[in-house]
């Protein structure tokens, strides 16, 4: 069959038509697997696809005359060979994009993650690891690596990566060095971190005994300097006369409360 032209669904007059429209099953034409793909996620009035099961390249016509029976048809190899197939969900596409018009990943970023062996890693740090893989005697390129694995909190990453190209090379002594200065650094970042705890928890407690001791003091020697007041402002003023034995009574009970007070 002929290869199809897409067209672009967006800015027509079939969306109506097409919105009633949930789910699309349809088989492949070569093994029958049946596959069913959301509605929402066909962009196209011809979208194509390439069956995971049999490698086979096929399309239908969209929106289908009958959605219940929807007829599948295989694409030419001519148009197969300017497309490419999204990693994720097999979507065809032009092969110059990057970005899955159906699925929205990030193709070449997808893969790389897929075939990473080490676990949650960004892409960043894998195509920094390639470059290493491409130019492995470049000492630069082995420090920015390993540089923006201690800034990304990814130092397992590269520890994991340096021992895995020694056992895949079989000379594990090419890596050593690397090794060796990764946990250099690894050993020496954990002591600052956990000196920078020490040193930041003695100045929490510091600053809480401080405060404390502060208040403490404070409600200890302010009846003393209230008596005190008192006493001198009765001496000071005739018609306060009385002012002088409350401070009297007041000095006491404080001089006698710092006293018999616990001490800590």
């Amino acid at each position: 069959m002929e290869p199809k032209v897409e067209r672009s669904i967006e800015g027509t007059n079939d969306k109506e038509s097409i919105s009633t429209l949930s789910h699309c099953k349809f088989r492949c034409p070569d093994c029958l697997t049946l596959y069913e793909v959301s509605a929402d996620k066909i962009r196209s009035f011809a979208p194509e696809f390439e069956c995971p099961k049999c490698q086979c390249h096929f399309g239908f016509d969209y929106p289908p005359s009958n959605p219940n029976t929807i007829l599948t048809y295989k694409v030419s190899p001519q148009q197969k060979q300017i497309q490419k197939s999204c990693p994720k969900c097999h979507h065809l596409q032009k092969e110059s994009l990057q970005i899955c018009e159906s699925c929205g990943v990030v193709m070449e970023n997808y893969l790389l993650i897929q075939q990473e062996a080490y676990p949650k890693v960004s892409v960043e740090l894998i195509k920094s690891w390639q470059k290493i893989i491409q130019d492995y005697d470049n000492p630069e390129i082995h420090t920015q690596f390993i540089n923006k694995c201690f800034k990304m909190n990814s130092i397992d990453y590269a520890l994991f990566k340096y021992q895995e190209l020694g056992k895949n090379i079989k000379n594990e002594s090419s890596t050593e060095s690397w090794i060796s200065l990764i946990n250099q650094r690894k050993e020496g970042l954990q002591k600052k971190v956990a000196k920078e705890q020490i040193e930041m928890q003695v100045l929490r407690n510091y600053k809480n005994i401080f405060k404390w001791s502060q208040l403490k003091q404070w409600m200890v020697w302010t009846p003393v300097l209230v008596a005190s007041f008192l006493i001198l402002f009765g001496f000071l003023s005739r018609s306060h006369r009385n002012s002088i034995g409350v401070g009297i009574f007041l000095m006491i009970l404080s001089l006698g409360f710092i006293a018999f007070r616990r001490r800590d």
